[in-house]
């Protein structure tokens, strides 16, 4: 008892030294950040690898390229909509992400061919590039 109270202030100033690294420690590992809940885990198949020596690296498929200009051509063709013709119409409706193609009930097959040709004459070679094509 006696040791106790001639050493008070050692004794005082190590339990604060003591309760600081617990509050650092403690505190510290509270810091890390979870993952949001929506990150998707990358695959083995997505880890992008070094290219081979001596060769180009190639991100993009010859399928990939393929698609992103069919993609940019159905694009510049959504700038021009909507669009009336002598048998059809056609627009795009942004709230449902559809193409509507409205043909002349008396002409449906003048209003096929017309708008294929529509088509056409924007580098777009088939109707399938256009993704959810309503026809009314």
């Amino acid at each position: 008892m006696e040791f106790v109270k001639k050493n008070i202030l050692l004794i005082i100033v190590f339990g604060l030294i003591v309760l600081i690294i617990i509050s650092i420690v403690v505190l510290g590992l509270g810091k890390k950040k979870p993952l949001p809940s929506g990150s998707p885990i990358p695959s083995a198949s997505a880890v992008i690898q070094k290219p081979e020596t001596g060769k180009k690296y190639q991100i993009i498929t010859g399928a990939d390229q393929k698609q992103i200009d069919q993609d940019s051509l159905v694009g510049n063709l959504l700038t021009k909509l909507p669009y009336k013709g002598t048998n059809f119409s056609l627009d795009y409706s942004y709230n449902s992400l559809q193409f509507i193609l409205t043909l002349n009930t008396q002409n449906k097959d003048l209003g096929n061919k017309e708008f294929d040709q529509f088509l056409l004459q924007n580098q777009i070679l088939d109707r399938s590039w256009l993704k959810y094509l309503t026809i009314k």
